[in-house]
């Protein structure tokens, strides 16, 4: 029914809190010190990604359709640089159209965001720019929905409506469209792979 999210990683350069610790010898009139500079580095990762992102069973239509999914799993990002933090940003790109062999279906992923909608393609495009104010994580896809007009969704013009096997990189079944069901021409829609990178600025 799913498939795993294919996610492509950039860790952020080694950052430090740094230490200053002093150490003292004394022996009679005779004092002896050292001064040490201790770096407890912390890294910014993306720490975790969903694991399926679901667009239900929908039936072919005659206008252009969005379809919110259901997401299965956090996408996070952690960052433990302590005082050394830096801002830092998402991107997302799809990894290539879905296709069933014969037809593709090209341009239908969005990321929407303050009202604001663009088109999810092969290229980076970035999705949050943020910086902490302490060590942690932070939940990236916390508000994602339809209710709340964030996030990924697919969106199906009437020409890209078409019933076949549609299948991600994975070879896995991404669409499967079943005519012969309750629901005339449906499709069932799961399992899509997008590739998710964190970088610091």
């Amino acid at each position: 029914k799913t498939s795993s999210v294919s996610v492509s990683l950039k860790k952020g350069r080694p950052l430090a809190s740094r230490y200053v610790t002093a150490y003292h010898y004394e022996a009679g009139s005779q004092r002896a010190e050292k001064v040490v500079n201790v770096a407890v580095a912390g890294e910014l990762v993306l720490s975790s990604v969903p694991t399926a992102f679901d667009f239900g069973q929908q039936k072919v239509a005659t206008e252009t359709q969005d379809y919110w999914p259901t997401i299965t799993g956090e996408l996070a990002v952690k960052d433990t640089r302590g005082s050394e933090r830096s801002p830092w940003r998402l991107t997302v790109k799809e990894q290539q159209p879905l296709t069933d062999g014969t037809d593709q279906l090209t341009d239908v992923f969005r990321f929407v965001k303050n009202g604001q909608e663009q088109m999810i393609t092969s290229g980076e495009m970035i999705i949050e720019e943020t910086e902490l104010t302490e060590n942690g994580t932070y939940v990236v896809n916390q508000h994602w929905g339809e209710s709340e007009n964030e996030g990924i969704k697919l969106t199906v013009p009437v020409e890209q409506q078409k019933v076949g096997d549609y299948q991600g990189i994975n070879k896995r079944p991404f669409c499967t469209c079943v005519p012969a069901c309750s629901v005339p021409h449906a499709c069932k829609v799961s399992g899509v792979l997008f590739s998710f990178t964190a970088v610091t600025l």
